[in-house]
C-alpha cells in the first residue's frame, strides 16, 4: 500500500507536467511499478465533466508509464478516432532508449462510458514522429501527433476528423483533460478563437486559450463537434495546475497551439 501511495504521489506531480516533470518536485529515487499496481489505478479512475453538453465519451485520459521508474512517466490527453484507434501527441509517446514495443506496453487509456470507467491499453504504435526521442515538441509543432491501436474495440462513438482547417476568427472548443490527481481527471471545454495559421506546418494559433500541462493530445472541436485540430502546446508554461474555477484560468492571456486535422489527414489519413 505504501508503494502504491508513493506511485500515486508521483503521478500527481506528473499529471501537472505532461511530459515535462518538474524535477524539483520529484524524488531522484527510482520508483518501480508493477502491472498489478497499474491495474488498481486504472480500476479507480474517475473522469468527470465540467460541461455535460460538451463531454464526448471519446475523449480519454492517457497514461504513459515507465514501469522501471515512474519518475519517467507522464499523463496526457487523447481521443478515439475509430473503435480501436486513439490519437494523441507524439511527445506523449516517448521513451529514451526504448523500443516502440516497450513504450506501447506502458500506455493506457481511461474512458468514461455511461458514467462507468472503461480502460484500454496500447496494442501497437502505428505512427509516431521518428525524431521523437524525448518529451519535447518541435519548434514549429510539425508532426507532433501519434496514432495508437488499442487492444480491443471501445464501445463508444469515435470523433470525426474534419478534412478542412479552421478559418481565422472561427470559434473553436478544445475539449481538454485536466489532470487532477492519480485517480481523478476532469474533461473541460474551453472557448477559444482561431487567431492565425501556419499552413506549412499545419499549426493553428488559438487566442484566449488557457491550455495547461496535461492537456496535450486534446481534440479541438468546431460547432458541429468535428475535430479540426489537435492541441500540442501553450504559450504560457507557468500555468500548470487545473483550477476549480475555470474563470481563474481564463484570466491568462495565453495562446494555445494545435495541429490542423487537414494537415494530420494528409500525412496519416491512410492509416485511419
Amino acid at each position: 500500500m505504501k508503494s502504491l501511495i508513493l506511485i500515486l504521489t508521483t503521478l500527481l506531480v506528473l499529471a501537472a507536467a505532461c511530459g515535462k516533470p518538474e524535477s524539483q518536485f520529484i524524488s531522484r529515487k527510482q520508483v518501480q511499478m508493477t502491472q498489478e499496481q497499474m491495474s488498481l489505478i486504472l480500476a479507480g479512475q474517475s473522469l468527470t465533466c465540467s460541461d455535460l453538453a460538451y463531454c464526448p465519451e471519446a475523449v480519454a485520459r492517457m497514461f504513459a508509464i515507465n514501469f522501471e521508474d515512474v519518475n519517467n512517466s507522464s499523463t496526457c490527453s487523447a481521443f478515439l478516432v475509430a473503435p480501436d484507434l486513439v490519437m494523441t501527441n507524439s511527445h506523449c509517446v516517448f521513451g529514451l532508449k526504448m523500443s516502440l514495443e516497450k513504450i506501447c506496453s506502458g500506455i493506457y487509456f481511461s474512458f468514461q462510458i455511461n458514467g462507468f470507467n472503461h480502460s484500454a491499453q496500447c496494442s501497437k504504435i502505428l505512427w509516431r514522429d521518428e525524431r521523437q526521442v524525448g518529451r519535447h515538441f518541435y519548434k514549429n509543432g510539425d508532426n507532433d501527433f501519434a496514432l495508437i491501436r488499442l487492444d480491443h474495440n471501445v464501445p463508444i462513438v469515435p470523433l470525426k476528423l474534419a478534412p478542412t482547417s479552421p478559418r481565422p476568427g472561427q470559434e473553436l472548443y478544445p475539449i481538454v483533460v485536466d489532470q487532477i490527481g492519480g485517480y481523478n481527471a476532469r474533461i473541460t471545454k474551453l472557448d477559444c478563437l482561431a487567431e492565425k495559421s501556419i499552413p506549412k506546418f499545419g499549426v493553428i494559433q488559438l487566442s484566449d486559450c488557457p491550455i495547461i500541462s496535461g492537456n496535450s493530445g486534446s481534440p479541438v472541436l468546431d460547432q458541429e463537434m468535428n475535430v479540426v485540430a489537435l492541441i500540442f502546446a501553450s504559450s504560457d508554461n507557468k500555468i500548470r495546475h487545473p483550477s476549480d474555477e475555470l474563470s481563474i484560468r481564463t484570466k491568462s492571456s495565453s495562446k494555445g497551439f494545435a495541429l490542423s486535422s487537414e494537415y494530420i489527414l494528409k500525412r496519416i489519413g491512410h492509416l485511419l
